[in-house]
């Protein structure tokens, strides 16, 4: 059995992720579909990273099932 990957709002230093910076960057990806723009945006503390939006979206995706 695979370990489950860390999908909560909480960074693996325990710290609460700012639930306006996971929205921006699950909205802009869902908008733009591109990885530049929220890598831009991560990288000037706007948004958590592309990989950090991918983990959730798919989290969100499967959450259904």
């Amino acid at each position: 059995m695979e370990p489950k990957a860390n999908t909560s709002l909480k960074t693996s230093s325990n710290t609460k992720e700012n639930p306006q910076v996971v929205g921006l960057a699950l909205t802009l990806h869902h908008e733009t579909m591109t990885k530049g723009v929220i890598a831009l945006l991560s990288s000037h503390c706007f948004s958590v990273s592309y990989n950090r939006t991918m983990l959730l979206e798919t989290s969100l995706a499967n959450a259904g099932d």
